[in-house]
């Protein structure tokens, strides 16, 4: 995923930076990684077709990538679409700080 993310920000930025937010977006109210780049591997060509239609990208070619590309990353997903649905997929989450041990000294003197 990080070398198409790569390739799309030098082919098409605009269009890599909506993908960006949605997959933020995604992945904030949900904490799962895996449907955020999901979410934004299927957004592409959606993206991509709506700056064709507004004029703001010239060229098919760039629709094709994005469809590919799209159907690339949910074929490389299909084992966490499938823990997705079975409901046992891992959700990002921060490790708590630790507390030195009772027995060892604080490094704040």
């Amino acid at each position: 995923m990080a070398t198409a993310a790569g390739v799309l920000i030098g082919m098409m930025p605009l269009t890599a930076a909506g993908c960006l937010a949605l997959w933020a977006v995604v992945f904030l109210a949900t904490r799962y990684v895996s449907l955020a780049s999901i979410a934004a591997a299927v957004a592409l060509p959606v993206f991509t077709m709506l700056r064709l239609v507004t004029g703001s990208l010239e060229g098919w070619p760039y629709f094709y990538f994005a469809t590919a590309a799209c159907i690339l990353a949910v074929w490389r997903h299909r084992a966490n679409i499938v823990r997705l649905m079975n409901g046992t997929e891992s959700r990002f989450v921060r490790k708590p700080k630790t507390e030195p041990p009772a027995d060892q000294p604080s490094e704040n003197k």
